[in-house]
């Protein structure tokens, strides 16, 4: 008879899996290296050494960075853009905000999708959502034409006023799965539909870079699942600290950006209730960053927004940001010749402190366990 609730989280140095006996109340936890690029063996890895029988779980849990790692290191998909003539640059320009105002050699980091690949098609509705300009199907066949000599994986449909009016998305979607089968086509009236273009794009865009990634780590780990033998639920964390099944987290995966971090916030909110303290600071190392979150009365306090470097999502989620680097991060410079630790881990081999072992030519910070005298 079933009797165990499963939970793993994978980051990008170490999984963990929490096993709750609901008979004994009995807790079994595990912690394993991470296995990258496709991290899959090391979620099985920590199963096995659980001792959990799949025929006795419950249900299964998994929070992760996939979708925070793609994005903050730069390895989603190869992804193009189609919007409205004239609105190309948006992704760039944002809100012309700066994290720092006299930082003078701040460097910004790139949009996820190249000028190159972001193109324009004639069409307008205006904010009311009345169709000034007809959508134009040759441009939407030309852009088809060159996404398809491109490579390009995904595509980011977002036209200016579309919340009002989905029907030119909604249209160039279609034509776009037609002339490019295989692609993943997401369209911003679908997943954010509300004012505020920049907002919009960029979390629509975010939803594509990070969509063919997600549903080839969740066919891949619901196939291995069910060859280990567990044939019950699967459920991903998202951004606001709950769960969602497969196929909602691969409809929309630009929810999944705060998976395991935003687990971390609800747990620890939990855990501060259950001892007696309802005010609580989490602070998540990782090995690719570090997430700090504050909760206030036993609730963790959600917003929109999120930001990893300068690509926003706006999906509601747990407030937890990165700050900073993590343990298992690689060291760099930038343009202005400022040292940085870069935002990559290097899974199960980790560096040393200005060296580099197990294959790695990179030198990491150490991970360290600190006691005081």
């Amino acid at each position: 008879m079933a009797r165990y609730i499963v939970a793993v989280d994978i980051g990008g140095t170490f999984s963990d899996l929490v096993a709750l006996d609901t008979k004994t109340g009995q807790i079994r936890n595990v912690k394993v290296p991470s296995t990258p690029p496709t991290f899959i063996e090391g979620v099985m890895e920590a199963l096995r050494k659980s001792g959990v029988p799949p025929v006795q779980m419950i249900v299964f849990k998994h929070g992760s960075t996939i979708a925070t790692n793609a994005i903050i290191q730069r390895r989603g998909a190869n992804t193009g853009l189609v919007t409205t003539r004239g609105f190309r640059d948006v992704l760039e320009a944002g809100r012309a905000d700066r994290p720092d105002l006299f930082a003078l050699g701040w460097d910004p980091n790139p949009p996820l999708v190249l000028r190159r690949n972001r193109l324009v098609v004639t069409e307008k509705v205006d904010f009311e959502g009345n169709v000034l300009t007809p959508l134009s199907e040759e441009d939407v066949q030309a852009c088809a034409r060159a996404f398809r000599k491109r490579g390009i994986e995904a595509v980011s449909v977002c036209f200016i006023n579309s919340f009002m009016n989905p029907a030119h998305e909604q249209r160039t979607k279609e034509l776009l799965e037609k002339e490019l089968p295989g692609v993943f086509v997401t369209c911003s009236s679908e997943i954010l539909p509300e004012m505020r273009e920049f907002e919009r794009m960029s979390t629509t865009t975010v939803n594509a870079y990070v969509g063919p990634i997600l549903d080839r780590y969740l066919d891949s780990l619901t196939d291995a699942m069910r060859g280990w033998g567990y044939r019950g639920d699967i459920l991903i964390i998202h951004s606001g600290g709950g769960v969602v099944t497969c196929d909602a987290a691969r409809a929309i995966p630009a929810r999944t950006c705060q998976s395991g971090p935003a687990g971390g916030v609800i747990g620890g909110a939990l855990i501060g209730t259950l001892a007696g303290f309802p005010n609580v600071i989490t602070f998540d190392i990782g090995g690719t960053r570090t997430w700090p979150s504050c909760t206030r009365g036993s609730r963790s306090p959600s917003r929109g927004g999120r930001s990893s470097s300068r690509s926003r999502s706006a999906s509601r989620a747990s407030t937890s940001s990165p700050s900073g680097p993590g343990a298992g991060a690689s060291p760099g410079s930038t343009r202005a010749a400022r040292s940085r630790t870069a935002p990559t881990a290097p899974g199960r081999a980790p560096g040393r402190p200005a060296t580099g072992w197990a294959g790695r030519s990179r030198p990491t910070p150490t991970r360290t366990w600190c006691s005081g005298a």
